[in-house]
């Protein structure tokens, strides 16, 4: 009965490590993609914004200088309004936050079938909990950031 419940405990440990690094996967990828989107959106901004000053300096353009840099302006805007409203710096170092903590638990798991030939489903259980508390920390950071940014949440007004 030990040995069968040992296997079962081992296989499920197993399978929440290969979860683990599904989701470090995926959320490093989408680190990388938030980052990178973070780095063009300031990329874009400071060349429309040099752009635009470049146009009001030369007066030779006359009135559609102006109206070009009238017009980037609003593209400059937009941009920038995007860009506060996506945050993709701040997604890129939450994402980040959450590779960690996965990893630390995936190392913890390794570590223990490594030295525990006996494992149990209560350590199982324990390593699960965890799982699921880094997955609610990190589901409650991104929902938080919606919140902020659209006000109050629905639930919360009733």
């Amino acid at each position: 009965m030990e040995e069968r419940e040992h296997e079962r405990a081992k296989a499920k440990i197993d399978k929440l490590i290969e979860l683990i690094k599904e989701n470090t996967d995926a959320s490093t990828n989408a680190g990388i993609k938030h980052k990178e989107n973070a780095k063009r959106f300031k990329k874009i901004s400071i060349t429309v914004s040099a752009l635009i000053t470049v146009i009001l300096g030369w007066s030779f353009l006359g009135e559609w200088g102006k109206n070009a840099a009238i017009a980037l302006s609003a593209l400059l805007t937009a941009l920038n309004t995007w860009d506060a409203f996506s945050d993709y710096l701040q997604r890129s170092i939450q994402e980040r936050v959450h590779v960690n903590k996965l990893l630390k638990l995936e190392n913890d798991m390794t570590l223990y079938l490594v030295e525990n030939c006996d494992c149990q489903l209560s350590d199982y259980k324990t390593f699960k909990d965890t799982y699921d508390q880094i997955y609610e920390e990190y589901s409650e950071a991104r929902n938080k950031k919606v919140k902020g940014k659209e006000g109050e949440d629905e639930t919360e007004k009733k």
